[in-house]
């Protein structure tokens, strides 16, 4: 499995092969849209990762992702991701691309996720939560 930036001038030629996995992502994460992430990569505003098989070309996995800065300190946060048939292979590879964090000048990956990635990540640890009031208690 290999990991790859794709150029921002590229994304049209591969979007239509990761449509349905990002648009899954997007589905579990309402708060996010997929013409908004299209519109971001292809604009160069985000990053768009895959991972593929390098023998077969195929495209397995794929992470649309930003720099943000927490606190003073830049991180590479995923605004969605998709796993593919895997998400633990694609969660594995993910992690191996540490020349792309050192070049982006990033510490670290940041996500959303669910409560259960805690059991599935190792040295994951919860940063934030997100919290939602209706006005006047409705």
């Amino acid at each position: 499995m290999q990991i790859k930036l794709i150029k921002f001038n590229e994304v049209d030629g591969v979007w239509s092969l990761l449509y349905e996995g990002l648009n899954a992502a997007c589905q579990k994460c309402p708060d996010i849209s997929l013409s908004f992430l299209w519109q971001q990569c292809r604009t160069g505003n985000a990053w768009l990762f895959v991972a593929y098989d390098k023998s077969s070309l195929v495209y397995h996995s794929a992470a649309v992702c930003v720099v943000d800065n927490w606190n003073g300190v830049d991180k590479l946060r995923v605004l969605a991701a998709y796993g593919g048939k895997s998400p633990k292979t694609w969660m594995e590879s993910f992690q191996t691309p540490t020349n792309y964090l050192a070049a982006l000048g990033c510490s670290s990956v940041v996500f959303d996720g669910r409560l259960g990635l805690q059991k599935r990540i190792p040295n994951v640890k919860m940063l934030r939560a997100v919290y939602e009031v209706e006005p006047n208690g409705r």
